[in-house]
């Protein structure tokens, strides 16, 4: 228990307030609760000690350690001496009788624990949690109701959370299923429409009922090129003013025009006006030949490599023709352990540079390496 020398209340928090104080004695008859059997009669603040009066009348020593948090008085305080008092058990040591497990009557009545709705209200129900209704800073983890009672009791409301999630999830069939079609809809920008029911309005984006292909849609007519695909715009039957441009060919800039889905609703005269469009765009076989090569030799690593067979087929040209050549390279080398036949490296590393010597006669090349 804590010292009151070096412990520091508030009196708010040390007692209850007179209002539960007042129901507590009005549940006393209710309850099975025992009947005080002490009180104060003498106390050392200073000491952390003092002295009960039993209802027997004797006289019994009480530490402060002993006494529950309700009873402790603040620093250099007194306790209460019109507090009625519950005392567990009187043992008799070397210097008399001692009080132990002194309680006041807050702690000894039994909390009354009930179902009350908490939080936020989701779709017309509250999660319901233990309160309880006679100790009201009592936590609900002491709660004496069953947690599957609790589940039970929290039915409906979890049921509200699945619809909530639906409403606030993706356009699609569920959300459809669960909350039918809308009163109305409102076009909100060019990007966004509010889908209105009776309990809210939610609002998606324009793209988001295209995808949901609950809607409608036609092609307008109008397509176009952009830098990397053809779009088209299409607008929806059942939603005035609201339109969207819709990716129907990607691709075609590497000479992989890749059809969308998208492309089948067309009207036959724009898929027409596109094929025409992409036909005229691909590349001769050359073209794309030399795009291809363009393209990798733009890498530094691979231009060295094509000098380098450029040398090699000089070299096989002029088959009489001999000379000696090298090329020096550094290398990281793990150094290595071992004991008997056993080897393993230690983790460490030291650079070692290489030097290859070629010795090139006609088509023939000879190498010999050396470490330095």
């Amino acid at each position: 228990m804590n010292n009151p020398k070096n412990t520091e209340r508030t009196q708010e928090s040390q007692i209850p307030t007179q209002d539960v104080r007042d129901q507590i004695s009005n549940t006393i008859e209710a309850l099975d609760i025992p009947e005080p059997n002490a009180s104060f009669i003498k106390w050392n603040n200073q000491r952390g000690f003092g002295f009960l009066r039993m209802d027997d009348g004797k006289s019994v020593f009480c530490h402060v350690s002993e006494l529950c948090k309700h009873l402790q008085p603040m620093r250099d305080d007194a306790p209460d001496f019109n507090e009625q008092l519950h005392v567990g058990n009187v043992i008799k040591g070397e210097k008399g009788l001692s009080a132990k497990n002194v309680k006041c009557t807050y702690c000894v009545t039994p909390a009354i624990w009930e179902l009350q709705p908490s939080g936020p209200v989701v779709f017309g129900v509250q999660e319901v949690k233990p309160v309880c209704t006679n100790k009201p800073n009592e936590s609900s983890y002491k709660s004496t109701i069953k947690h599957h009672d609790i589940w039970e009791a929290n039915k409906s409301f979890r049921e509200a959370m699945e619809k909530d999630k639906k409403w606030k999830g993706k356009l699609n069939d569920k959300f459809f299923e669960e909350f039918g079609e809308a009163e109305n809809i409102k076009v909100i920008d060019e990007h966004n429409i509010a889908l209105n029911y009776p309990h809210g309005s939610k609002k998606v984006s324009i793209f988001q009922v295209y995808e949901s292909k609950h809607f409608d849609v036609t092609h307008s007519g109008k397509w176009k090129e952009d830098e990397y695909s053809f779009v088209a715009e299409f607008i929806f039957k059942d939603i005035p003013d609201a339109k969207i441009w819709v990716n129907i060919v990607t691709n075609h800039y590497d000479n992989n025009p890749t059809l969308k889905k998208s492309f089948d609703s067309l009207t036959p005269k724009a898929q027409d006006e596109v094929l025409n469009r992409i036909k005229m765009k691909l590349l001769s076989p050359d073209d794309i030949t030399e795009k291809q090569f363009n393209s990798f030799i733009e890498d530094i690593y691979d231009l060295d490599k094509i000098k380098e067979l450029r040398q090699k087929i000089l070299h096989l040209q002029a088959p009489g023709e001999s000379f000696i050549t090298s090329k020096t390279h550094v290398e990281q080398s793990e150094v290595m352990d071992g004991y008997g036949d056993e080897t393993w490296g230690t983790g460490h590393f030291i650079s070692k540079e290489y030097t290859s010597d070629y010795i090139v006669s006609g088509a023939r090349t000879f190498t010999l390496v050396r470490q330095l």
